[in-house]
């Protein structure tokens, strides 16, 4: 399926530049591409009441995590955000 980047999703990935660095970005970004499936990304659904379809991937070694969603044949990048913010945010979904 391709990928869609969100403008939030591109917001939080050149602040989590800043933290984390791009190539561990690009790295769980062309993993994600190539193997989803892939054991290093822990990739879950999110419970959420709103999206059904919501998921997660870890970004590397990190605290940080990709929010996901699919819709029509689309996946769309919406949040590259650190634990506590995805805690919050997906604690009220």
């Amino acid at each position: 399926m391709p990928i869609e980047l969100e403008k939030q999703y591109l917001k939080d990935r050149e602040r989590a530049i800043r933290s984390i660095g791009e190539a561990i970005i690009e790295k769980t970004e062309k993993l994600f591409e190539t193997d989803s499936s892939h054991p290093s990304l822990h990739n879950k659904p999110i419970i959420c009441s709103k999206d059904k379809f919501k998921h997660s991937v870890r970004v590397g070694g990190t605290g940080y995590r990709i929010i996901y969603t699919i819709r029509e044949n689309y996946i769309y990048f919406q949040r590259l955000i650190n634990h506590d913010i995805y805690d919050r945010l997906t604690k009220d979904c």
